[in-house]
Order: C-alpha cells, then sequence, then structure tokens
C-alpha cells in the first residue's frame, strides 16, 4: 500500500513537472514567434517591401551585366562605376547602422 502510495505521489509530481515544461515550452515558442515576426518586420521595413527588394536585384544584376560588359572595352571606366557603387553600398550600410544604432537609444 505504501509502494502504491508512493506511486502515485510520484505520477502527480511527473505530472506537475510535466505541466511546468510544457508551460515553459509554449513560453519560449511565444518568445521566439514574436522575435522572429519582430526581425522579418525589421527586414521588410529597411527593404520596403518584396517588389522593392526584387526591383533592387534585378537592376544590381543589370548592373554588373553592364561592368561587365563595359570591362572589355574600357576596363577604368567599369573599375570607376564598381567604386562608385561599392561606396554608395557601404554609405548606405553605414547609415543603416546609424539607425539601428539611433533606435535601440
Amino acid at each position: 500500500m505504501l509502494r502504491s502510495l508512493g506511486k502515485e505521489q510520484r505520477i502527480r509530481q511527473l505530472e506537475k513537472e510535466k505541466e511546468a515544461l510544457e508551460k515553459a515550452n509554449r513560453t519560449m515558442e511565444e518568445t521566439i514567434r514574436k522575435s522572429y515576426e519582430a526581425r522579418i518586420n525589421r527586414i521588410l521595413k529597411e527593404i520596403g517591401s518584396v517588389q522593392n527588394a526584387r526591383h533592387a536585384i534585378h537592376y544590381r544584376d543589370c548592373l554588373q551585366k553592364a561592368i561587365e560588359w563595359k570591362r572589355e572595352s574600357n576596363p577604368e571606366l567599369a573599375a570607376s562605376v564598381e567604386q562608385m557603387i561599392t561606396n554608395v553600398q557601404q554609405g548606405y550600410e553605414k547609415a543603416v547602422r546609424e539607425r539601428q544604432g539611433e533606435e535601440k537609444q
């Protein structure tokens, strides 16, 4: 009988632990979901929209093709254009980092 009571108490204890773990799991899932959604929203805010991102990628690819084409006839001009694009990109990335720093404060 004592063994039976001990087993029942152990079952109740395990059920409580299971409930606590399930609750912790739900809390962690919710935290992860919110974090993921916030990150996606920040990315979408940064790029504007999926359509804008597609346009930017297409534009970048066209520029790269034009640079490669021009490299054959005028390598100095191609290098200059590449440097300008790199400078613009670095400036943009710096502005994004600064904006993110301001948002954190």
